[in-house]
Parts: C-alpha cells; sequence; structure tokens
C-alpha cells in the first residue's frame, strides 16, 4: 500500500503526530487505501514508530510520492504507482540543483535525505503544480544519487558507472543520474541486452549457478 509509506515518510521528516494527520488530511492521504480515516493515519504512525525496519528503496520512495500526489493509491501490480507517476509527469524546464543539494546529508560517506526531498516535492505539488513536482521527485533523486555516484568514482578512479535496479528504467530518474556524472566527467551505461530488475537478477542467478556447477 503505497499510503502507508506515504504517510511514514511524513512521519520520519515531520516527528509529530499532528503534523503528520495534517498533512494527510491536506493530501488526501486518509482516504488511502488501507488508511481510511484518521484512525488510519494513527495505527500506521504507531506501527511505524514500533518498527525497527527501513526501506533504501528508491521505488518506496516513488510509490509515496505517487501516493501522496494521488496518481496511484493502491497497487494492482508490480511498480505500478512508480510508473504511473512517470507517465503522470510534466518534466520542468531546468533542475533548480542548488536547492536539490540541499538534500545531500553526510562527509565523507554521503546520503539522500529523503523525508527532506518528500516534503520539498510535496510542498511544490501544493503550491499548485503537481505533474511538475512529480518530474521533480524522480529527477532530483536521480541527481542526488548520481552526486553520490561522483564521489565512488572519484575514489575508485573509475569514469564509466553503470545504473542497474527496477528504477532503471525510469526516464526522469536516468536522466537525473546522467545529468550530476557529466558534470564530474563521467559516463552513464544503461542495460540494452539485458533487464535491470527482476529479470537481470534472475539472469544473474542463473549464470552464478551455472559458473559453480561447472566447478
Amino acid at each position: 500500500y503505497p499510503g502507508m509509506m506515504a504517510v511514514s515518510l511524513l512521519l520520519e521528516a515531520l516527528g509529530s503526530e499532528d503534523e503528520v494527520l495534517e498533512w494527510a488530511r491536506r493530501l488526501g492521504l486518509t482516504e488511502a487505501p488501507p488508511v481510511r480515516g484518521e484512525a488510519g493515519v494513527r495505527l500506521v504512525v504507531a506501527q511505524a514508530r514500533r518498527s525497527p525496519l527501513k526501506t533504501s528503496s528508491l521505488g518506496r520512495f516513488l510509490d509515496a510520492v505517487s501516493a501522496a500526489l494521488g496518481v496511484r493509491r493502491l497497487r494492482t501490480y508490480e511498480g505500478e504507482p512508480a510508473i504511473a507517476l512517470e507517465a503522470y509527469s510534466r518534466p520542468g524546464e531546468r533542475l533548480d540543483k542548488a536547492a536539490v543539494e540541499g538534500f545531500l546529508r553526510g562527509g565523507r560517506k554521503l546520503e539522500v535525505d529523503t523525508p527532506g526531498l518528500f516534503i520539498h516535492v510535496l510542498e511544490h505539488a501544493l503550491e499548485g503544480d503537481p505533474r511538475r513536482a512529480a518530474w521533480l521527485a524522480q529527477a532530483a533523486s536521480g541527481y542526488l544519487l548520481g552526486r553520490i555516484a561522483c564521489e565512488h568514482a572519484a575514489e575508485a578512479s573509475v569514469k564509466e558507472v553503470p545504473l542497474t535496479g527496477g528504477a532503471a528504467v525510469n526516464e526522469y530518474v536516468a536522466w537525473g543520474v546522467e545529468e550530476a556524472l557529466r558534470e564530474c566527467g563521467a559516463s552513464l551505461y544503461l542495460h540494452r541486452l539485458v533487464p535491470p530488475g527482476d529479470g537481470g537478477i534472475a539472469l544473474g542467478q542463473a549464470l552464478y549457478a551455472a559458473h559453480h556447477m561447472r566447478r
């Protein structure tokens, strides 16, 4: 349920249950399955606070954005909310990189401030341009990941960076990654013959098994 992920990100960004509830009302998340009402929002908040588990999945972040913007609040097939979000998006003329870079955290070990970026995207949506906000979520995510990749590429003295995983099929995410890599003089490599995500994993598993069976 993407709506639950959206409420969890709101909690991580805001901290206060009352603030989460206020944002959920503004975004219509109180009607998102399986939340269903203010009591449902409070239940999700309580569950999120008790759970020690966190996710770093870009796909789950895009699911949350999709639910918060009202694009898809129920997933009926794998990847549906993120796929629908990409189709819903209206690309902006440019990415405000200075504003986006503020969501990089850490010193030598950079990471994306996902809850902060989530609020930033929602503020753009509430200002009246949800389609551009949808694009911003994807392009900014890609750009920030590309910035992190630049740091690792420099440490490893490499200039070629492959992009894989389910989100690698997203045009705007890939654009953001490539934009960041171009700035640090690196090149982006995308899948062509082998699909990213589960299809590529399955092939890799088969090759790994075949390699060990021949030993």
